[in-house]
């Protein structure tokens, strides 16, 4: 992703999960490349993978209601803003 190749950071992060599907990050991480490549159905998943391996990663319910919002699930997306209003004040104040 930091090299501006997020077709080839799907690959990897799909590989990645072939060996470890349980692994949260790897599934946020391809959950947002693909969000951010506007396949927010392929990405749906993949987020809802990681929240559920791990709720408290950070920025998986603001990618969630970002998902969920470009999917027309207005009701998903609003929960999901909620849960991440929490993860943004944490961060903001330890900037």
């Amino acid at each position: 992703m930091k090299l501006k190749q997020p077709a080839l950071a799907i690959t990897e992060f799909e590989a990645e999960l072939k060996l470890n599907p349980g692994d949260a990050d790897a599934q946020f991480q391809l959950g947002k490349t693909l969000l951010e490549q506007g396949r927010a159905n392929d990405a749906l998943p993949h987020l809802e993978a990681a929240e559920k391996a791990n709720p408290k990663l950070d920025g998986v319910h603001a990618e969630l209601a970002a998902a969920y919002r470009k999917l027309g699930r207005t009701a998903d997306a609003e929960r999901e803003a909620k849960l991440a209003a929490p993860e943004k004040a944490a961060a903001s104040s330890s900037h």
